[in-house]
């Protein structure tokens, strides 16, 4: 019975009941996965956090520029 430690105790109806409840407050399914999904996904390990502030370094071409005559 050690598997049951993790259970989340809702079911599939209560989950359509919040999202349901989502969508009739305003919400709609783009900012559901920016807002809820992604965040999720990062927190848990499945996507990289995007570290704010951070700027990209543009990457250096490995091609030699000649100049020509």
């Amino acid at each position: 019975m050690e598997h049951f430690k993790y259970e989340h105790g809702i079911s599939f109806e209560d989950v359509s009941d919040l999202y349901d409840s989502y969508v009739d407050n305003g919400g709609d399914q783009a900012a559901f996965m920016a807002d809820v999904v992604l965040p999720m996904l990062q927190v848990s390990g499945f996507m990289p956090r995007e570290e704010k502030n951070k700027k990209k370094a543009p990457k250096k071409s490995k091609t030699k520029m000649e100049v020509v005559d």
